[in-house]
Order: structure tokens, then C-alpha cells, then sequence
């Protein structure tokens, strides 16, 4: 077999299982979703816009792929808890969800 048309029916193989997978992969209606609303304290203050905007960013990407059905809320640093406490608020169920950095966190 030529290296040509081997690679050609391995890419042939790889699309037609791929779609197999997307295909026959079970679809929720946006009906099936519960709506959610959840709050995201983050460790960024507003000044920061890369990082406080990637959070932002993630909030409204969910919201999109969910029809509106979860929304995310991102919450500045020290409007809800403290920037470095982020960590020790979701994990104390204050929170569902948080955005922050690991380094804050070592040793916890």
C-alpha cells in the first residue's frame, strides 16, 4: 500500500468516527436544562481585565452554549469575599464556583 493512500484512509476512518460520535451522541433540548444562577466570586479586581475578562468571558460563553438556562455571574475581588479567599469560600459551599490562581492556595 502507498504511504498516500494509507494516510487517506486513515483520515477517512478518523472523519467517519468522528461524526459516528458526534452523531450518536445523545442531544438535551434547552427545555431538559434546569435554569441555574450561580454567583462566581474571583480573586481580580475590575483593573485587571485579562483575568478578571476571562472570567467574564467563561460566565458568558455557559450562558451561551446553555441558551440562558445557567448563568454565571463573575464577581470582582472584595465584592463578595476577599481576593485570596476565593479557594476557602466554594470550598466551605459559600459559593458553587470561583476563579482564581493555584499559587494562592498552596499548602491548603
Amino acid at each position: 500500500m502507498k504511504r498516500r493512500d494509507f494516510f487517506k484512509r486513515v483520515a477517512q476512518g478518523t472523519a467517519g468516527a468522528a461524526a459516528a460520535g458526534v452523531l450518536g451522541a445523545p442531544v438535551l433540548a434547552q427545555d431538559d436544562l434546569p435554569e441555574l444562577d450561580w454567583q462566581m466570586p474571583t480573586s481580580w479586581p475590575l483593573s485587571l481585565d485579562t483575568l478578571y475578562g476571562g472570567a467574564q468571558l467563561f460566565a458568558e460563553r455557559v450562558g451561551t452554549l446553555t441558551g440562558g438556562r445557567f448563568r454565571i455571574t463573575a464577581r470582582a475581588a472584595d465584592e463578595l469575599v476577599p481576593g485570596t479567599e476565593v479557594f476557602d469560600a466554594v470550598s466551605e459551599g459559600a459559593f458553587r464556583i470561583g476563579h482564581s490562581a493555584w499559587y494562592y492556595y498552596v499548602g491548603k
